[in-house]
């Protein structure tokens, strides 16, 4: 890669050349300073596996030793024929850590995590795929703007930042984070949405948006057209539904088999699964940029070319040029 331009931050005559397709099993590293270089060279490195939670497993999910089992104050889980021990179902329990996966512990013992519309204290009491909300097991992503989602709505998982997927557009209000939001256009910006949705702007200026009480303003940034004109991010609204889709994907890699306290990062999900969510997630986040794109950016950047997993690694890549 090299750039005839070092220290232009907004991009301008930097080439990029694809001469090696890295395997999947590896990500391209080194390409991070092409701003203060006159060219750089990446390389393909082994990329590291997908992190389990807090690096321990709970009990009923796969071990090599005991040191990988959860081990806290009240309880600690030992490693027994490559499983996690814990407590079965109808055993005496006083945290959900101790329970088996496909169980919770309702305060006195171990029972089956419960399923959509039963009664629920926290998030870790309902199947994976469930979240807690006003004591009932709910689906992730229904819940509208302006609905409640404070401490009194859903307890301890308040103060998770994971709690934005309860939310139909997974997103939650600027200020204190208690209630599901849509961020809209706002301001200036409003009065220039293009039928499409789209909102032109120039590199340095701001754009505005609203989550219906505050305002939050967002960088401009440049396109990949012909024209270099700038975008501003998309709004988070009707105007894009992309953005249910993105928690969608994340949503889907929650109906698993780990155990409830590790459901987010489950060591379990193919990890084709988590590729195929980042590249939703950062295509969603990235279509503006994308918008009226000259066609070297599709032939270069197209996931049929190259395979998702190179794809993301260069959206990487451009995230960090643009």
């Amino acid at each position: 890669m090299a750039s005839r331009n070092p220290f232009n931050e907004d991009g301008s005559d930097i080439s990029v050349s694809l001469s090696k397709t890295c395997k999947p099993n590896e990500e391209c590293k080194g390409l991070e300073n092409v701003y203060l270089e006159d060219s750089v060279s990446g390389t393909c490195v082994e990329k590291e596996p997908h992190p389990d939670v807090m690096g321990v497993r709970f009990p009923g999910e796969d071990c090599d030793d005991i040191h990988q089992c959860i081990d806290e104050p009240n309880f600690k889980s030992t490693c027994q024929n490559n499983k996690c021990w814990g407590k079965k179902e109808n055993e005496a329990c006083s945290s959900p850590s101790e329970c088996l996966v496909g169980l919770y512990c309702n305060g006195e013992i171990c029972k089956p995590q419960v399923k959509l519309g039963g009664a629920c204290k926290e998030v870790y009491d309902c199947e994976n795929n469930l979240g807690c909300y006003n004591g009932k097991c709910i689906k992730f992503g229904t819940l509208k703007e302006n609905e409640d989602i404070s401490f009194a709505k859903i307890g301890e998982f308040n103060n998770d930042p994971r709690r934005s997927l309860l939310c139909e557009f997974g997103k939650v209000d600027f200020e204190d984070g208690d209630s599901c939001a849509v961020h809209r256009y706002a301001g200036e910006t409003k009065k220039n949405v293009s039928p499409e949705g789209f909102v032109k702007c120039n590199w340095g200026e701001k754009c505005t948006y609203s989550d219906g009480k505050n305002l939050e303003e967002r960088d401009c940034q440049c396109g990949y057209n012909a024209e270099g004109q700038g975008y501003c991010p998309l709004s988070q609204d009707d105007y894009h539904k992309e953005w249910k889709n993105a928690v969608q994907h994340q949503i889907n890699k929650l109906d698993n088999k780990c155990h409830s306290k590790s459901r987010f990062e489950c060591y379990k999900v193919d990890e084709q699964l988590h590729e195929q969510d980042a590249v939703h997630q950062h295509l969603t986040e990235q279509a503006h940029v994308f918008h009226k794109s000259v066609k070297c950016a599709h032939d270069v950047l197209s996931a049929n070319s190259v395979g998702l997993k190179f794809f993301a690694i260069i959206m990487t890549i451009l995230a960090i040029l643009f």
